[in-house]
């Protein structure tokens, strides 16, 4: 049961101001509905409880006045709540469906809570897409919009260099070009000691657009002596071609990051 008159009484009390020695009682008291004066119903005390199980979810106005022993009514007074859905056991989601720059009308359906929007025939710029679901009770979410940018895919930019650097030497960071636009690139480790390292690398666009930084650990281990061939094989470790660290050769050359050895060298490779 709603109980909105408590607020409301209080502020009628000072709507009357006695005239110097006389006496002055409430002695009727009255309210109505979103307006509806002509249905204006009666209060028997103060405070009181007003049944409003017969309303329709969502915004509505209390207005009250009372009358005192001298016949005269006070000004009205009107506040406004919400009445919301009764609380209920949880329900399932049954429906859902989108729509994009505002264009309700236009809305479609998605068939899953994960779904792919098509957005090819989205002009270049900005855009909102606006998402909504319904219960088993027929109910309807308020709707969730997101902006995003949609860019020009024809003039995309390439990756063209990487930046990196190892145990925290950002003072000595080496900058790498990177023609393929693959972004794998080669970092001699032959310098380094065996055990714990830390290489931190960003990559840049042909716009001049760095990435942010990419932080990954790794362990460089001792690698196979490189005057021998890879495990069961003749091939001297210098033929160009490429082994992991346990001197076992590849049959192609690694795509995977890590540390391997290339030409006798331990080379770490980053993707």
């Amino acid at each position: 049961m709603f109980k909105p008159v408590l607020f409301i009484l209080a502020c009628l009390a000072l709507c009357f101001l006695p005239a110097s020695g006389q006496e002055n009682n409430i002695v009727e008291r009255e309210y109505w509905i979103d307006q509806q004066i002509d249905a204006k119903q009666n209060l028997a005390a103060s405070p009181a409880e007003i049944d409003i199980s017969g309303l329709a979810v969502g915004l509505h106005s209390l207005t009250m006045r009372v009358k005192d022993n001298n016949g005269l009514w006070s000004s009205p007074v009107t506040k406004y709540f919400i009445k919301t859905v009764e609380s209920s056991a949880a329900t399932q989601i049954v429906a859902r469906e989108y729509w994009i720059d505002g264009k309700m009308a236009q809305r479609q359906p998605l068939a899953a809570s994960v779904a792919t929007v098509d957005i090819t025939d989205l002009a270049v710029g900005l855009h909102s897409l606006s998402v909504r679901v319904k219960d088993d009770k027929g109910l309807w979410s308020s709707p969730l919009t997101k902006f995003f940018f949609v860019s020009d895919l024809s003039s995309a930019p390439t990756i063209t260099r990487c930046r990196y650097w190892i145990d925290d030497d950002e003072e000595n960071a080496v900058i790498g070009s990177l023609s393929d636009n693959i972004g794998v690139y080669e970092i001699d480790v032959n310098a380094l000691a065996l055990g714990e390292h830390t290489l931190s690398w960003m990559v840049g666009d042909s716009r001049g657009v760095w990435s942010k930084v990419y932080t990954e650990d790794f362990t460089l281990a001792e690698a196979v002596p490189t005057s021998v061939g890879a495990v069961g094989t003749d091939t001297p470790a210098t033929d160009d071609a490429w082994y992991d660290l346990s001197g076992h050769r590849l049959a192609t050359p690694p795509t995977q990051k890590g540390v391997y050895i290339h030409n006798g060298r331990k080379v770490l490779i980053i993707k």
